[in-house]
C-alpha cells in the first residue's frame, strides 16, 4: 500500500532518532546538528535540552530522563530527573577508545545494555564521495560502563529494533543497503551477523517496528515496510525530504513519525532549516524498542 504523509512541524536542521512512550503519551526526537532534545506531545513541540555536541542515538531511563549518544566527543550521557525538574547530566560510558570519529544512533536492551553504532570516517563527507568508507563496529556498553566491541559486521549502523521476547537485535545499515540481525546472547555479547532483509538500492536509515513483526525502514525519499527476507509491503512518501528514522506511537500506536531533511549537505541545512515532522497512520500498531510501549 502506497500512502502520502502530511507535514506536522518545521524549522529543524537534521531531526532523528524519534521514539514513543506510551506511559507519558508523548514522542520524543533529536535535532541532531542543534543538540536538542525535544517532546512532541498534544501536537506541540517543546525543547527540553541543548547539549554543546551533536547528539544522535536517544533512549529511556526507568524514570524520567533520558540517554543521548554526543557524537563527536563518543560518549553516552545520562540526562537524569529531566522531566522532575532537578535535571543533571552525567557521563556514562566513553566510548573514543574503539570509535575513532563518531557514536551515531543505538537502542537500550531489556537488561540494560547500549547497542551503538559507530561511523570511524568522516560520515558527512562520505556522502558526497569524499571521504573512504571503512568497516565501523557496533559497541555493547554495559550497564557498568564497560564499552566493547560487539560486532564488526557493519559499515554504517543505523536504526535499532528489539522486538518485545525476542533475543534479537535488527540494526539497518545504511551502505551495506540490508537490516542485519544479531542474536543477543544472555550475557549481552551479540551472535554473528546474519541478513534480516536485502534491500538493494536503498539507504536504510532509523527504523521502528510493529506487532506483526514488519519494520518500518526510513530510505531515500520515503518510509517503507519490510517484513523478514526482504519484502516491501507498504510505503509512506516523503516527497522533496529524505527521512531519517520514524516511530510508531499515539493513542492507537498507528501514527507514524518521520523525521526528514532535504539530503545530508551541511552547507544547505545549517543556512535552510529544512528539517520536517510529517504523520501517516498505518494499519499496524508499532512494538518493540526503542519506543516503549507499555
Amino acid at each position: 500500500m502506497k500512502l502520502t504523509s502530511d507535514l506536522l512541524a518545521k524549522g529543524f536542521i537534521f531531526p532523528e532518532t524519534p521514539r514513543w512512550h506510551a506511559g507519558r503519551q508523548a514522542f520524543y526526537f533529536v535535532d541532531i546538528d542543534d543538540g536538542k532534545l525535544f517532546e512532541l506531545k498534544g501536537g506541540e513541540v517543546r525543547m527540553l535540552s541543548k547539549q554543546r555536541d551533536m547528539i544522535s542515538g536517544m533512549a529511556f531511563d526507568d524514570a524520567d530522563g533520558f540517554f543521548v549518544a554526543s557524537v563527536f566527543d563518543r560518549k553516552i550521557l545520562h540526562l537524569k530527573n529531566w522531566l522532575s525538574g532537578t535535571r543533571e547530566v552525567t557521563e556514562i560510558a566513553d566510548c573514543s577508545t574503539i570509535a575513532e570519529n563518531m557514536i551515531n544512533d543505538m537502542v537500550r536492551s531489556p537488561r540494560g545494555d547500549f547497542y551503538v553504532d559507530t561511523i570511524n570516517y568522516d560520515a558527512f563527507a562520505s556522502f558526497e564521495g569524499k571521504a573512504e568508507k571503512k568497516r565501523s563496529p557496533l559497541l555493547r556498553v554495559t550497564t557498568e560502563g564497560e564499552v566493547g566491541s560487539a560486532s564488526d559486521a557493519t559499515f554504517f549502523a543505523n536504526g535499532s529494533v528489539i522486538f518485545p521476547g525476542e533475543d534479537r537485535l535488527l540494526t539497518a545499515d545504511t551502505y551495506d543497503a540490508c537490516v542485519y540481525a544479531f542474536s543477543i546472547n544472555g550475557d549481552g555479547s551479540l551472535g554473528p551477523a546474519t541478513i534480516f532483509a536485502d534491500l538493494p538500492g536503498e539507504m536504510p536509515d532509523g527504523m521502528c517496528g510493529d506487532v506483526r513483526g514488519g519494520l518500518w525502514v526510513a530510505t531515500r525519499n520515503r518510509v517503507i515496510r519490510v517484513i523478514e527476507g526482504g519484502e516491501i509491503t507498504d510505503e509512506v512518501n516523503t516527497g522533496d525530504h529524505i527521512a531519517s528514522a520514524c516511530a510508531l506511537g499515539g493513542a492507537d500506536g498507528r501514527t507514524l513519525l518521520i523525521t526528514a531533511s532535504e539530503g545530508h549537505d551541511r552547507r544547505h541545512l545549517w543556512s535552510a532549516t529544512t528539517g520536517v515532522l510529517l504523520t501517516a497512520e498505518v494499519e499496524i500498531p508499532g512494538a518493540g524498542l526503542p519506543s516503549l510501549y507499555d
